[in-house]
């Protein structure tokens, strides 16, 4: 069996570059066995392997050369032992950060494919059964300053973060659901789900002319005139407020941002 290995056979068994384990022993966390005077080659021996091989588990966890210089020059097990429990825990709290991330890149992955689905929406006419509310008012201008003010006072009373499975609208004033559609948010709300205890408002049951925007922010009024359109050709009229579902991730186009969201306008027969 051979006894000793070369810097370029040990770079290709572990798949790292020769300058790599020159480097690491200039830092003297992984020194050669031994090094030849006469031509200062540097050899491995077999029982490295393992010290190697666990050198680059850590660098590959995320460990620095620091931390990993440190544990390689311990001589106190103890020592080792409590640094690994640390960097374990480190790696674990590193886990739960990714695995949010990944939940997060996972939502907008969705909700792109869901804008992108969207392709020529058609209004239709839909019961919605009473909703129990909660309301923060918006005034004027409207515009996103006001709209962050108001998602904060949400948070302030749910005491909680807001998540993509809440349902956050904003209503647009009856008188402005026209066909040169001019924005005008009475308030922002939100559904109250069955196990929130919190004292809100009652949207009764309504019939509802419902339409799908899916795209830009500053377009939404081409989707309100084409659900005033219907509304007309159904012969029905606009009885309130509209009420607009939003989800909480927006996207962006070279135009300006936007994202996806249902309009729904309450409407009764004449």
């Amino acid at each position: 069996m051979k006894e000793f290995y070369s810097v370029s056979e040990i770079a290709n068994f572990f798949n790292i570059s020769r300058q790599t384990l020159i480097y690491y022993d200039k830092i003297n966390i992984f020194k050669p066995k031994y090094v030849d005077e006469k031509n200062n080659y540097r050899y491995y021996s077999r029982d490295q392997f393992s010290e190697l091989s666990f050198l680059l588990l850590l660098k590959n966890t995320g460990f620095s050369l620091k931390d990993i210089e440190i544990y390689f020059k311990s001589s106190d097990l103890n020592e080792s032992k409590e640094f690994l429990k640390r960097k374990l825990l480190e790696i674990d709290n590193k886990i739960k950060e990714l695995k949010l991330s990944k939940e997060g890149i996972e939502k907008k992955l969705e909700h792109i494919e869901k804008v992108l689905k969207i392709k020529n929406p058609v209004p239709t006419i839909k019961i919605i059964p009473k909703m129990k509310v909660i309301k923060v008012d918006l005034k004027p201008p409207y515009d996103d300053l006001e709209f962050e003010k108001a998602t904060l006072k949400l948070k302030k009373i749910l005491k909680r973060e807001l998540t993509d499975e809440d349902k956050i609208f904003s209503a647009i004033k009856k008188e402005n659901i026209i066909r040169e559609y001019k924005g005008g948010a009475n308030y922002l709300g939100k559904v109250l789900n069955s196990d929130e205890d919190i004292l809100g408002t009652d949207i009764e049951e309504k019939k509802y002319v419902s339409v799908i925007h899916a795209g830009l922010y500053n377009n939404i009024y081409l989707t309100y005139i084409k659900a005033i359109e219907y509304i007309e050709s159904k012969k029905l009229k606009i009885v309130g407020d509209s009420i607009e579902f939003f989800s909480q991730f927006t996207l962006f186009w070279k135009e300006g941002a936007g994202g996806y969201m249902e309009i729904l306008i309450p409407v009764e027969e004449y």
